[in-house]
């Protein structure tokens, strides 16, 4: 969407209006609606067979894999409660800040893990001490929901929308060392994703196509009017998506993008979403909560730098910018 709406360079300006390229097809008849619908309907049911093989060869591919891991991995909704872990209320908070890119990526390089484990990281020490300013003490580490794009490019064009897959893992709180934390969190991240694959990435995202539109609208909404989030664990305590952005600057009309920040939503019973995204050697978080249970979520965002700071001397590297910009 971004290469389609900026250009890399101020200079590459053509206000000229576009030239139509593409003629819409003809609006189809109700009764050609009703028989492509109907023609859907089977292909889902014929699909459903294969399914059901798929999922019980993976299932039975994970267990006969336990005890060979060497660690445990996160099960959805075998969480703790949490402040923002209840039915949403219809108002939301924000808050945001951009931290230097190369001290994460110095932290990756001395722990030799991923950017999204020190991304994870930082966000488990940043929730460490927003709990501590409230006073409460979780009860077990606290689960990630970190969304997963899925590219398949033999299955051709979808129906609808981005292949999202959600992979679960652990913060971590229960270790204290920012660096043992960070390496245990690299482990189960890694175990999560073997585990993902053993199941067959695809498997939950089919389920969730084979699920009619009317009865998922219904399900989802019976859930939130019941309130059901407010006497069971969620699936996961928030939501943590890391989106690598351009290393160069984009430039719409001639002026200079100076900073992305992309937030997810808040679902019914993980009222915390977390987004950092990478742009021109800053990673921009955004942060949207329910705010309900948080009015103001900045205590969280200000502590993303001491957090990395925590990761920084806890792995041997320094940093080279301190620039913050808060929102």
């Amino acid at each position: 969407m971004l290469g389609k709406v900026m250009n890399l360079a101020a200079s590459d300006l053509d206000l000229r209006p576009p030239q139509p390229s593409w003629f819409p097809d003809q609006i189809p008849s109700r009764p050609e609606l009703i028989k492509d619908a109907l023609r859907d309907q089977r292909a889902q049911l014929d699909a459903i067979g294969p399914l059901v093989k798929r999922t019980v060869k993976g299932s039975v591919n994970v267990l006969k894999n336990i005890k060979k891991r060497a660690v445990a991995v996160p099960y959805p909704f075998v969480t703790p409660r949490t402040v923002f872990n209840r039915t949403l209320s219809p108002m939301r908070s924000f808050a945001s800040t951009s931290l230097p890119l190369e001290d994460f990526k110095a932290v990756k390089n001395a722990a030799r893990v991923t950017l999204n484990d020190v991304v994870l990281a930082t966000v488990a020490g940043a929730l460490d001490r927003f709990f501590e300013l409230r006073g409460e003490t979780l009860s077990r580490p606290l689960i990630a929901s970190v969304p997963m794009a899925v590219i398949d490019a033999s299955a051709g064009p979808r129906p609808e929308g981005n292949r999202v897959a959600n992979l679960f893992t652990s913060l971590c709180n229960d270790v204290t060392d920012p660096a043992e934390r960070l390496q245990k969190i690299h482990a189960v991240t890694t175990q999560s994703k073997e585990v993902q694959n053993q199941l067959g990435i695809e498997t939950m995202l089919d389920w969730s196509e084979a699920l009619p539109a009317v009865a998922y609208r219904w399900i989802l909404g019976a859930y939130s009017q019941s309130r059901l989030s407010d006497y069971m664990a969620p699936p996961a305590n928030l939501i943590v998506s890391n989106v690598r952005g351009p290393d160069h600057p984009l430039y719409i009309a001639g002026a200079k993008l100076r900073k992305i920040y992309s937030v997810g939503p808040a679902v019914e019973g993980i009222g915390l979403n977390i987004t950092g995204w990478s742009y021109c050697g800053e990673l921009s978080f955004a942060l949207i909560a329910d705010a309900a249970a948080i009015p103001d979520p900045h205590p969280i965002t200000d502590a993303l730098r001491p957090a990395l700071d925590d990761l920084m001397l806890a792995t041997g590297v320094s940093s080279k910018k301190k620039e913050e910009c808060r929102t």
